[in-house]
């Protein structure tokens, strides 16, 4: 083999890559906040395809709603009430996506009181929180990749109700109730990394490096 070759052979061989590293990034999507109903659309960051192969995404979405409930007792005489309050937290459809409908629901009430004949009550503050996580691993990742990054639009709303219990008939009551929602977008990628020479190769490289110059010094 000519000392060229030798070098030819030695340039291939330092070509070997090393295993994909497995990366993950988180982005938020943002927030809102205010008295229900919500409604409206996250902007979630789609993944940078520059940077490696998308293996799977998930989508986490939080929400919570915090108020009060007002419990009425219009009757003569003292009344046992509670009063519920609920919100339901919903996310519009997803490209393979498989979304609950709603994402979840909290609620919170005051659970039972005796409410004196003719008095108003005010219960309060009081919250409750819910969470769902969504993961996406098939071949309908393309929607949230492009080189260079982006974005996508996630709906969102909420849907809100109230009960009350008791009362003998003469109950009444209203709630003051505020929500919010939070979402989030996690990217598991794999990068593969810059080729690393073995100890093999870079004795095959000095060989020919030698042979290359034994050469040139014949030739002079």
């Amino acid at each position: 083999m000519t000392p060229l070759r030798l070098l030819a052979a030695a340039a291939l061989l330092a070509g070997v890559a090393a295993p994909a590293s497995a990366l993950s990034i988180t982005g938020s999507c943002g927030s809102v906040s205010g008295p229900t109903e919500l409604d409206g659309a996250f902007s979630c960051t789609q993944f940078d395809s520059a940077l490696g192969t998308l293996n799977s995404m998930s989508l986490e979405i939080q929400g919570s709603i915090t108020g009060s409930i007002t419990l009425q007792n219009n009757s003569a005489s003292p009344q046992n009430m509670s009063g519920t309050t609920q919100v339901s937290f919903f996310a519009g459809a997803l490209a393979g996506f498989s979304l609950a409908s709603p994402l979840f629901t909290a609620s919170y009430g005051t659970g039972v009181q005796s409410v004196p004949a003719g008095a108003t009550l005010v219960f309060g503050p009081l919250n409750a929180s819910g969470t769902t996580g969504v993961m996406l691993n098939n071949s309908n990742l393309a929607p949230y990749q492009t080189a260079g990054g982006g974005l996508f639009g996630v709906s969102r709303s909420t849907l809100s109700g109230f009960g009350i219990s008791g009362g003998g008939g003469f109950a009444g009551g209203s709630i003051a109730t505020s929500a919010s929602m939070t979402a989030a977008v996690s990217y598991d990628y794999a990068v593969v990394k810059p080729p690393i020479p073995e100890p093999g190769t870079w004795a095959l490289a000095a060989l020919g490096l030698v042979g290359l110059g034994w050469r040139l010094r014949r030739r002079s």
